[in-house]
Parts: structure tokens; sequence; C-alpha cells
């Protein structure tokens, strides 16, 4: 059954009970569902129009009936919504998935993906590469991209490699780590202005 507020002075208005007397005389319940809007307000009675949407990102705090623009109404009062700390780790990984951007000295450029899997493959690599350094014998290593494109590369490559994919997955974490530690996690948590 729907709640109904009576106003107790002008816009203040207050939950009716079925138990209160309105001009000496009292009502049932079930004039919040029989009772057109305009015989309730005769009464001094309102059934109050839904709040407005929530925006996004945003929850609601209290809830109020007031009077906005001449209609009774549900009135929210919102503040940003806490954010999930794990939302961030979501957002970590699907860049470190989406890729690192990889620049060789030897001219080739393109994404590696970091994820925790592509990353043991590119430890494994960089250590093989350093094994052959240390032993004087020739490297080479084929390595597909994050678009599926295959790279031969030789151990100098791979160090490349191994540093560059490195730096950007610390990087990475030390944007989530900044971001978790503020002191409200912002709601643009995953604009790219945040990341590198």
């Amino acid at each position: 059954m729907a709640q109904l507020f009576k106003e107790v002075s002008p816009n203040v208005f207050s939950a009716w009970s079925a138990s209160e007397r309105i001009n000496g005389d009292l009502y049932s319940e079930n004039i919040a569902e029989l009772w057109p809007d305009a015989e309730l307000a005769a009464l001094g009675l309102f059934r109050p129009a839904p709040a407005e949407d929530v925006p996004a990102g945003m929850e609601v705090v209290s809830s109020s009936v007031q009077r906005v623009s001449g209609v009774v109404r549900f009135v929210n009062v919102t503040q940003p919504a806490k954010i999930d700390p794990s939302a961030i780790d979501v957002e970590r990984d699907r860049r470190l998935a989406a890729g690192a951007p990889i620049a060789l000295s030897s001219g080739a450029s393109f994404l590696a993906q970091v994820d925790a899997k592509s990353q043991g493959i590119i430890g494994n690599l960089a250590l093989g590469a350093t094994i052959a350094a240390l032993n004087n014998r020739a490297f080479s290593a084929a390595f597909r991209d994050a678009a599926n494109n295959m790279h031969a590369l030789n151990a100098a490559e791979v160090a490349e490699l191994g540093q560059q994919a490195l730096a950007f997955v610390a990087a990475v974490y030390a944007s989530s780590w900044a971001i978790k530690d503020a002191a409200d996690i912002p709601s643009d948590y995953a604009d790219d202005t945040r990341w590198p």
C-alpha cells in the first residue's frame, strides 16, 4: 500500500498513519489506493511522486518529501558512491591484458600482453636470453604480441622487451595503489589520465 504524507506546515511533510485524525475524522489506510490525488490533497495528504533517478556513480544518503515546482515528491540527497577497491584490481588487470607499449631499439614497436601468464612467458624468455649471453651462445625467440603478430627477437631485443614490460607492469601497479590509497576512490578511476 502506498504511504501517504501529510503537510504539517508549509513544505514540511511527515508520514501519515490511519490512527491520526484529520479535522477530527479518522480515515482508513485504503484511501491511499482508492482516492484520487485531488481529494487526498483537500485533506492535506499527498502520495509523493518518485524521486528523480540517482545519477550514475552516486548513492542516496537520505530521502525526504518536499514540494518541488508545485509537485509533492520524494527528494534524494546523494553523494559519490563508495567504490569497492576490487574494481581497481579489475581495471588494473584489464590494462595489463590489453598490453604494454614496447618500442625496441631495432625499430620494432608493438603491444605486449603483460597479464600474469604473459609476464611469466616474458620472464622465461629473458632468463633464456641471459643464460645464452652468459654462455656466449646465440639466442633467438619467437614472440607473439597482443595483436597476434609474430616477432623474431634476438637476446638484446628480449632483454628490452623484458625491461619495458616490467616497467609498464610496475607503473600500472603503482597507479592502482595510488588510486586505492586515496581517501575516497574517485568515480573516474578508470580514466586513462590516472594510468600509464
